[in-house]
């Protein structure tokens, strides 16, 4: 049974063009009709989510940095965990010597060095606000939510999270969130726990919630909860973490998803099929 939905935004909630699409709206008024409560967790920096969070009118508590802050639907912080200023020191360092561009974030902006502007054009389109241009990173390190390292070459990434881990095993969560970014927020600030956090704020059990989301920042919420969709163009790794698959998210595969697996309906009819892990 499934008393509340979390679904990542990226990749699943979102389209391709970062829209939400009129079926994927009405799924969620469908959802919520039925006596379900929804909500979202997100990658994104809290700023980056307003749109969506208003877009689709949520009442509920969401999530932002990967679980890592839990904010009400009035912009109320619920909860923030930061990463400590010497390991955020280290992270940012390590992303350097990588060759990585490295983003900081605190619970309210987006900081990037000067340099070559890798993905900041497409990223302020993606969350609607520009980053704020610092020569340094160093005042802001006691309010360090999370660091992303940042680049088009997989080889850097994969140097990033090599360098990244020795570094600060044990002292932060780090995940890819795209294939061009590496996710690094306080230990504990994954999306497995921020949906914990979420569940502990709402008074449901892990076991009636339902996750759906595309990417490798998602394995931690499609594992523990009870029930768990992962988007069809999602990778092997991730499908295999999930309990059914649905359609990509050019195929309106979070709307079919809410109506074959959480409502139990027959999908629309011009709905593409989808399958069962």
């Amino acid at each position: 049974m499934t008393t509340l939905v979390v679904s990542d935004l990226d990749g699943t909630l979102l389209t391709p063009e970062k829209q939400i699409t009129p079926r994927s709206k009405q799924a969620v008024d469908d959802v919520l009709a039925a006596g379900i409560r929804f909500t979202v967790i997100s990658s994104r920096p809290l700023r980056g989510m307003r749109w969506i969070v208003e877009e689709m009118n949520l009442h509920e508590p969401f999530a932002a940095f990967n679980g890592a802050a839990i904010v009400s639907p009035d912009w109320q912080l619920l909860f923030a965990n930061y990463i400590e200023p010497a390991v955020a020191r280290d992270v940012i360092a390590a992303a350097i010597e990588a060759g990585a561009s490295p983003w900081v974030y605190t619970v309210d902006d987006w900081f990037v060095l000067p340099g070559p502007p890798v993905h900041v054009e497409r990223e302020s389109q993606a969350v609607r606000f520009r980053p704020t241009l610092v020569e340094s990173f160093e005042p802001l390190l006691d309010r360090v939510i999370k660091v992303q390292a940042v680049s088009d070459d997989s080889a850097v990434i994969a140097r990033s999270e090599a360098m990244i881990h020795a570094r600060a095993q044990g002292q932060v969560s780090a995940t890819r969130s795209q294939t061009y970014y590496y996710d690094v927020t306080p230990a504990g600030g994954d999306k497995g726990s921020g949906v914990a956090r979420l569940c502990t704020q709402l008074e449901i059990p892990l076991a009636e919630t339902t996750t759906i989301g595309d990417m490798e920042n998602d394995i931690p919420m499609l594992i523990r909860a009870g029930s768990s969709i992962a988007m069809g163009q999602a990778s092997s790794e991730v499908k295999s973490a999930a309990k059914a698959v649905t359609g990509s998210n050019a195929e309106e595969g979070f709307a079919h998803a809410m109506y074959r697996f959480v409502l139990g309906r027959e999908l629309p009819a011009q709905a593409a099929p989808v399958q069962s892990a």
